[in-house]
């Protein structure tokens, strides 16, 4: 097998030993190091910002678009959008590519470089990239002795500095094996400390090393307040974080690296999507953040091929129309208010543990949910039928609560095995809004679903876990009432009804919000270059401060062209 790893991690140690083979001599390791990384963020970020302009572009149509080649003029007019979306600007004129490309003709490099610093920096002034921009380059010293006697021989060595990282294999960091940046930086400190004699393994301490005390301190923890380095060392900085890691960050409303996201299919734009991916095992190379174990009433089919399910509360779905995921209801179990219909299923204990267990195997850096399909209002209804319910609400009352707390005290057992397991939250679906309003009314849902759900949201915040629900449709009314009763991530979050701006602004404290990359409008029925754009300007808004998984806010559907789901990806993979 090829270790590709190594591969990379060579290639990147390799161009490195050519740069400090011009530059090491007369300049020392730490200021070495600062040249080096420096000049790689640059070429990064210019090649970052023209990708992102260029594929754009060229998804509206303009092929032969290349922001490396715009005049400086009309460039400029894009200025205000860019640093809104990006947090910075770069010129085209001013970007590593362009420069590079002038240097061994430009007699004033040093103050080129230095006016461009100046101004990459300057860009991020008064945007959220400020602070993360600011005094970037200022290790970078253009104008150091160190570099040569004069301005001439100065200039020289940045120009083999420029090409010795023009031709380091970059590509797209996100694709690679390695950390590109990390990695450089440890072996730039390798060799500080080498040159440095005794005294300079202090300064550096391996990752690796870091990253196993911290293991071995934290074992049993299921959470961690706070992150130190353990080794004191300047190689350890770069905490890893993992999926799970991230997700929990995002849910406690602290700005990430990037946005966590899930992405779910139905079967029939599984299958799709596999064909024109010529992949079956695509899936799992998406980078999904969140795993769950999901009970919704074990179904079996009652004859092979017949397309009939029966769940374990005695419903039959008929799956031989569209949906083929969950399907319609063939007859109800409970065809009277009679509280002696009332009766739940013996629980498969062995099943639902079954489930978690693999979960506990299969997941390794990703958030684990628990979860209940049908969590309340759905159950009763496939019962009973969903007019009939709400007649119930209004004309018996008495029934409609036996029947409600015979659902919860089942699902309560559910939970109770779940939370059994080493778990991060727990999930619970139920779809309680229609495209304007909710289904029942906010009077009745306080009446009978919110007491309810409040006692389940008890049981899973008693052992310090996040609760999520899941309701389609618009249920804005109800929102303070879930904070209330402890609800921390609602999903699914549909931007055809929710104002997201308004709701991030008014809710984003309290709610942390999943979905909200509509599959009702855009993913079938807008461009490749119009999923990619809205995509983007979604992560960018509710992604601020936190509080945000990105997602479908459904499976996506069987209607989706595979190519708009590629590009929703390219976007989520690629922040």
């Amino acid at each position: 097998m090829v270790d590709r790893n190594g591969q990379e991690r060579d290639e990147l140690h390799r161009a490195i030993w050519s740069i400090a083979d011009d530059l090491r001599g007369s300049v020392d390791g730490w200021d070495f190091k600062s040249y080096v990384l420096g000049t790689m963020f640059y070429r990064y970020i210019s090649e970052n910002l023209t990708k992102y302009i260029n594929e754009g572009e060229h998804a509206a149509g303009n092929d032969n678009f290349d922001y490396a080649a715009l005049p400086d003029e009309e460039a400029e007019q894009a200025r205000a959008g860019l640093i809104e979306e990006k947090g910075f600007f770069i010129l085209p004129s001013e970007l590593f590519c362009n420069v590079r490309k002038r240097a061994p003709y430009d007699e004033n490099l040093n103050v080129t470089l230095e006016r461009i610093f100046t101004n990459i920096e300057d860009s991020a002034k008064g945007s959220e990239a400020e602070s993360n921009l600011a005094g970037l380059f200022d290790d970078f010293d253009v104008n150091s002795n160190k570099l040569g006697p004069t301005v001439a021989k100065r200039n020289e060595k940045l120009v083999k500095l420029l090409n010795g990282v023009a031709e380091m294999r970059l590509g797209d960091y996100k694709n690679h094996h390695i950390d590109a940046f990390g990695d450089a930086y440890e072996y730039l400190m390798t060799m500080y400390a080498s040159n440095a004699g005794k005294s300079g393994g202090e300064f550096f301490t391996p990752a690796d090393v870091s990253e196993l005390l911290t293991r071995l301190g934290t074992v049993g923890k299921t959470e961690v307040n706070k992150v130190c380095d353990p080794a004191c060392g300047s190689g350890s900085l770069h905490v890893k974080m993992t999926k799970r890691e991230r997700v929990i960050d995002a849910v406690n409303h602290k700005q990430t690296d990037f946005v966590p996201y899930e992405v779910g299919f139905t079967y029939q734009e599984y299958e799709k999507v596999s064909r024109y991916l010529k992949d079956d095992r695509f899936v799992e190379k998406i980078g999904n953040h969140i795993d769950s174990v999901y009970y919704d009433g074990f179904l079996e089919e009652i004859t092979p091929g017949s397309g009939y399910w029966k769940d374990d509360f005695g419903v039959v779905w008929n799956r031989n129309g569209v949906d083929k995921d969950i399907g319609v209801i063939d007859g109800f179990v409970i065809t009277e208010p009679d509280k002696r219909k009332i009766k739940m299923p013996q629980l498969d204990e062995k099943r639902i543990r079954g489930g978690y267990e693999a979960l506990m195997s299969r997941s390794r850096d990703t958030f684990r949910f628990g979860s209940i399909g049908f969590s309340m209002f759905e159950r009763a209804w496939t019962l009973c039928g969903m007019e009939n319910l709400l007649v119930y609400m209004l004309l018996e009352p008495e029934f409609t609560d036996d029947l409600l707390d015979a659902i919860l005290e089942y699902n309560l057992r559910v939970i109770e095995i779940g939370l059994e397991y080493d778990l991060d939250g727990f999930h619970f679906g139920d779809d309680w809004g229609q495209q304007i309003g909710l289904i029942m009314g906010p009077k009745h849902w306080r009446r009978y679903i919110k007491p309810r759900m409040a006692a389940m949201y008890a049981k899973v915040k008693s052992k310090g876990l996040i609760v999520s629900q899941h309701s389609c449709g618009d249920i804005y009314e109800i929102f303070p009432d879930l904070i209330e009763i402890g609800l921390d991530i609602y999903q699914t979050f549909q931007p055809e009804i929710y104002d997201i701006r308004k709701v991030k602004s008014e809710f984003g404290k309290d709610l942390s919000f999943w979905g909200g990359i509509s599959t009702q409008r855009l993913l079938p029925f807008a461009s490749p270059g119009e999923v990619k754009r809205v995509t983007r300007e979604t992560l960018s808004i509710m992604g601020k401060g936190g509080g945000y998984i990105a997602a479908p806010t459904h499976d996506i559907p069987g209607d989706v062209p595979p190519e708009n789901v590629v590009a929703m990806l390219e976007v989520l993979q690629n922040q």
